[in-house]
């Protein structure tokens, strides 16, 4: 370490200045005196990670003190964050912490692992202290005394008392430099340098203040009683009604809440919910009543406040953010509508235009962060019929379909275009009900008569209440184009298959195909073919959904309603699926679990739609061997109690064994009912206590024994 010493760098100094000044040709004999100074490892800093990212810490020698007082002395220790804790350093830790490089580790059998590994941690600085006996200063000796020497110092006696002795003076190269000379020296080079200042640097005094007020404000900010005094300052005028500047009051209010929540609370690290929820209602409190601040909001929004749209509805990793931003969005609109009347004015369409031009832009790249995004037009669409042909003239039925499936919605599409179709992931697909009920909403807002293949009374379904009749629009070449085009298989396929893992939206996307399916023979034959092929081959778990969509299905009353029921009940060959009473004879064994939801659903759709009973009588046979099984599974010898039903379920299940639970029960009570009325209405009926012969029970080629039911 020496040579990289203010000492060792100083005598090489005046060395180089000494040879400089020889004549040419001529080289300095004489050799400056090897400087050596000892130094001890004090501390180590360790990087663990990448270059692009990591984490530091630190060993330390505990140096303070001496042994009497300081029972830790020359102790190491481990800094890591906030844990401190004792380490031993010696040569085998050091390098296994420190250096880097690769180790071995006794591989355990049946890993993948290789033996040799690399370590990602290594020293990244090292902390030298020099040894005592080159930090003390010496004093000097004394070399004169009195007044007559100090008339007759020169030059040369001064250099000897603060400079290093030159090479060229007499026994120059074999005098022992002085410690107070050494200090002596570095004073008059640090000073010459001005690094010995009477005040910190202006760059690093500026850095510093900057930090500190930095960390007051944010400690300010960033506090509860901060966000009370803003809460508090901000409602204070919600009730001045009668105030003369109520209305300039109510605006500063709104711009003051906005401003805040944007800027301030929507990036503090332990928001609460809670109190993004107070601020969306005390902002909603205030646009209601006062259509001066609603207007200032809308043109707001519409304007500078675009560009959080993008971070705060997309981009942002916290649901509550995106959800409390969408929330806000919505009532910013729907208050300015009801003062208005109306959406069409520049502001509205601006902000909802940007809306849908993020689907194209950015939407793509914020999948799993799209959920709000798609709440916020469907919600916009639900303010009433005006704003779902809005949303037609901004193409937003076209562009969420080709979002959704990555086929363009074109009047010409070709069936060859369906190979381009999108492939989601589970989680993905999962943001996407507020998109399958944006499409589902706007086609419900559509007359669908024009293309019925059956005439009937009623224009719409009975059960169906969200557009009246009177409020419906013509159907858009663009929906008409997809409901009856080519690619209508592939928007169906696609519906159906959300809605397995679909709960708030369901009922809307039920509503939307049961209308569709209304009087529309093709429609309808291929929503059905789809769910079945659904119903055959999914897990059990995912069932339940379907057959809430087949019992609204089969409960339709049109002149199509008995050939729905037919091929829902008994199957088609054709297309190799089964029925709902064959899936119970084919899975009561492999997946008991899909026969019993069969049944359920056929109970439950008999309890709402007569005709589904009726249909039932046909096939009296079938319905007493599902009904008996059902019995069979429930009579078995394992212990079951209800208690056990929040815990066990025959639709949840990942599992197709089947469970007795409460609402199993009450299925078989509900099955037995409708066989006891087959009994009452016809004499062929059959008794469900009963076991019959196999003659009896063969029906199309089947083996319908009860004998063969698995206990």
């Amino acid at each position: 370490m020496g040579p990289y010493t203010a000492e060792g760098i100083s005598a090489q100094e005046d060395r180089d200045n000494f040879q400089s000044k020889l004549s040419p040709g001529l080289n300095l004999n004489t050799s400056l005196k090897d400087v050596t100074n000892n130094y001890d490892l004090v501390g180590v800093t360790v990087h663990s990670g990448q270059a692009n990212a990591g984490h530091y810490y630190s060993f330390i020698k505990d140096r303070r003190g001496n042994s009497v007082t300081n029972a830790n002395k020359n102790k190491w220790f481990k800094f890591n964050d906030t844990t401190v804790e004792g380490f031993e350093m010696t040569d085998e830790n050091l390098e296994a912490e420190c250096f880097g490089g690769k180790f071995k580790v006794k591989k355990k059998e049946g890993s993948s692992l290789p033996e040799e590994r690399q370590r990602y941690w290594n020293g990244y600085i090292l902390v030298y202290e020099a040894r005592n006996d080159h930090k003390t200063p010496r004093t000097p000796k004394k070399s004169f005394s009195g007044t007559s020497h100090r008339r007759s110092v020169g030059p040369g006696m001064v250099r000897r008392l603060t400079m290093p002795p030159r090479i060229s003076e007499p026994g120059g190269a074999n005098q022992a430099r002085e410690s107070l000379s050494q200090l002596s020296d570095l004073l008059e080079k640090g000073e010459k340098r001005g690094i010995f200042t009477s005040r910190m640097p202006a760059p690093i005094e500026r850095s510093i203040r900057e930090d500190n007020l930095r960390f007051m404000q944010n400690r300010d900010v960033f506090s509860e009683d901060y966000y009370k005094f803003m809460y508090e300052l901000t409602t204070a005028n919600t009730y001045k009604h009668r105030s003369s500047d109520y209305k300039e009051l109510c605006r500063e209010s709104v711009n003051l809440a906005i401003q805040f929540l944007f800027n301030t609370y929507f990036h503090v690290r332990r928001r609460q919910r809670c109190v993004m929820a107070d601020w969306v209602d005390a902002i909603e409190a205030v646009i209601t009543v006062c259509p001066t601040a609603s207007e200032w909001l809308v043109n707001y929004l519409s304007s500078d406040g675009l560009r959080y749209l993008k971070p705060y509805l997309l981009e942002s990793s916290s649901r509550d953010v995106r959800q409390n931003f969408s929330q806000l969005l919505e009532k910013t609109l729907s208050s300015h509508i009801k003062h208005s009347g109306s959406s069409e004015i520049n502001a509205v369409n601006g902000i909802v235009t940007h809306l849908v031009e993020m689907l194209v832009r950015d939407v793509p790249d914020n999948v799993k962060f799209s959920s709000q995004y798609f709440w916020s037009l469907l919600m916009f669409a639900q303010m009433g019929p005006p704003q779902c042909k809005q949303l037609f003239k901004l193409g937003t039925f076209e562009a969420c379909f080709q979002f959704l499936t990555g086929v363009p919605l074109l009047e010409a599409a070709e069936e060859g275009d369906k190979n381009k179709q999108k492939q989601w992931t589970a989680s993905q697909t999962r943001e996407f009900g507020d998109l399958h009920a944006l499409l589902a909403y706007l086609i419900l807002s559509c007359d669908t008569k024009p293309f019925m293949s059956h005439n009937t009374v009623d224009e719409r379904v009975p059960s169906t209440s969200t557009f009246p009749s009177t409020d419906l629009e013509k159907m858009p070449t663009q929906v008409s184009t997809l409901l009856y085009g080519p690619l209508a298989s592939l928007y169906i396929s696609e519906t159906i298959s959300a809605c397995r893992e679909m709960n708030s939206s369901l009922s809307l996307i039920i509503e939307m195909l049961a209308q569709v399916s209304f009087c529309c023979k093709s429609f309808s034959i291929l929503v059905l073919e789809e769910l079945m092929k659904q119903y055959n081959s999914v897990s059990s778990s995912e069932l339940k959904n379907l057959s809430t969509l087949l019992v609204e299905l089969l409960c339709i009353s049109d002149p199509l309603q008995n050939d729905r029921l037919k091929f829902v009940i008994e199957g088609t060959k054709d297309l190799g699926v089964d029925g709902l009473l064959d899936l119970v004879q084919n899975n009561q064994n492999s997946d008991s679990c899909r026969a019993y939801q069969a049944v359920k659903c056929l109970v439950t759709a008999s309890s709402k739609c007569s005709a589904v009973k009726d249909h039932l009588i046909l096939e009296p046979t079938k319905w007493q061997w599902a009904v008996n099984w059902l019995k069979s599974k429930m009579s078995e010898s394992s212990y079951w109690s209800p208690s056990t039903d929040s815990v066990l379920s025959n639709e949840d299940s990942s599992t197709r064994t089947f469970q007795r639970t409460t609402s199993a029960q009450v299925t078989l009570d509900e099955a037995n009912a409708i066989l006891a009325e087959f009994e009452s209405d016809k004499d062929t009926a059959m008794d469900t206590n009963n076991d019959t012969d196999e003659s009896q029970m063969k029906v199309d080629e089947k083996d319908w024994d009860l004998d063969s039911i698995d206990p």
